[in-house]
């Protein structure tokens, strides 16, 4: 399936050296980014609307509270 998210307000890319990309589209298939950019469109399962939010593709939330005891 695929899935096309639009409406992106803020793309983050991770990398330091360039940490935001001008894009307001993602395109993802089979669970793969298959392109990032503007105005993306296309035959898709899904459409998301990201109402401007600010979007990290391949962000891991590796956040937690380890316990020891």
């Amino acid at each position: 399936p695929a899935t096309l998210i639009r409406n992106i307000g803020t793309l983050a890319t991770g990398m330091l050296e360039n940490p935001l990309r001008d894009s307001d589209s993602i395109l993802v298939a089979d669970g793969v980014i298959q392109e990032i950019g503007n105005g993306l469109r296309g035959n898709v399962d899904h459409t998301i609307d990201a109402n401007g939010s600010t979007v990290i593709p391949g962000l891991i939330d590796s956040h937690s509270h380890p316990t020891f005891g």
